[in-house]
């Protein structure tokens, strides 16, 4: 898509070194979110020149937020299985009634 949008043969088959650096520079970017930004940069009118990995790589904020919080709800999940969680002690409720029965209303 590149090669045939842009017009500076930047990716022609005389640079086959590029397209191997490219393609080891995103090797662990997802291919459909590679191409929704090669996608989204080519229909830019401001964009005029072909883009670098860095903009095929580019995760956009709102997907990559979302990707922190599923990944720390996980590890979150995985700590809580781990833990040999007991329940409190009748001493400990006690303690705990008391102290709400003090509180005013």
């Amino acid at each position: 898509m590149i090669q045939s949008t842009y017009s500076d043969r930047s990716f022609g088959p005389e640079n086959s070194f590029k397209i191997e650096l490219w393609r080891d520079l995103l090797k662990n970017t997802p291919f459909e979110l590679a191409q929704a930004n090669l996608r989204r940069y080519t229909l830019d009118p401001n964009n005029k020149f072909p883009p670098h990995p860095g903009i095929l790589a580019a995760a956009d904020e709102q997907s990559s937020y979302h990707d922190q919080l599923r990944i720390a709800g996980q590890l979150a999940l995985m700590q809580h299985d781990q833990i040999n969680a007991v329940p409190p002690s009748i001493e400990q409720r006690r303690k705990v009634r008391e102290t709400f029965a003090r509180l005013p209303s």
